[in-house]
């Protein structure tokens, strides 16, 4: 799957994942990643804690671009209106998990080299990467939104190497739904009937049942739907939202 490497002029600091148990550049929701940090020093570093973490992050984020206009008087005191362009912003964490990888408190000679392997699972529920933006070309110029997965990875303590980090973004595919159908039964509900809004003239009793809860994109969804009309007015049509 990779690797990621950042330098510094104390050492390199980089990740590299094992390839993915299923052959593919993704890795599936619920599978679990493997791979290992490695950290090289170039220079001497004296002894004091040393703290190192891997971390994996999953943000949605999203930027909705939209005009407005507005009103406004002009020099010459006339009244007059523009366009303008302006922007929403979310930013929601949807994961984050630390992986406790290593103490070092005994100092690190120049050209020592380090290996720390980890193995993170991921949840089995976790929405699959995605970007979509307004611009053709892919870009994050206008109005996009996205769902990224990274693997972080940090050392933690004082001396030449303080707070390095390094990072790499991992590409997640949300997991198959099961094939067992979930059906959901909607109880039988009562409603008045008015006519112009203020002659009773009746009740209508519906009730409905789904199939299949999990029904993915494309895919056909099953409704059964049941009612008694009690009501002095008949039914011109259904609909189901």
């Amino acid at each position: 799957m990779g690797n990621s490497k950042s330098k510094s002029t104390s050492g390199t600091l980089s990740i590299v994942l094992d390839p993915c148990p299923t052959g593919k550049p993704h890795i599936l929701a619920g599978q679990t990643i493997s791979g290992s940090l490695y950290a090289q020093s170039t220079a001497r570093i004296e002894p004091s804690p040393i703290n190192i973490d891997a971390y994996l992050s999953g943000k949605e984020r999203s930027r909705v671009r939209y005009t407005e206009t507005e009103s406004y008087t002009d020099s010459q005191g006339n009244s007059r209106s523009r366009t303008k362009t302006s922007y929403r912003y979310a930013d929601r964490e949807i994961l984050r998990m630390t992986i406790p990888l290593a103490q070092i408190a005994t100092g690190v000679d120049a050209g020592a080299k380090y290996r720390f392997p980890f193995q993170i699972q991921l949840p089995p529920d976790l929405p699959g990467s995605m970007f979509c933006s307004e611009n053709h070309r892919g870009g994050k110029s206008g109005g996009y939104c996205e769902i990224e997965y990274k693997i972080k990875a940090e050392l933690k303590g004082s001396g030449r190497i303080f707070n390095y980090k390094v990072e790499r973004v991992i590409d997640v595919v949300s997991a198959p739904l099961p094939p067992q159908p979930v059906p959901h039964l909607i109880p039988p509900v009562k409603q008045k009937v008015n006519f112009f809004g203020c002659f009773d003239v009746g009740t209508i009793t519906m009730g409905a049942r789904v199939e299949n809860t999990r029904v993915g994109k494309g895919e056909t969804a099953s409704i059964d739907f049941a009612c008694k009309n009690q009501s002095r007015r008949g039914i011109d049509r259904v609909e189901a939202t």
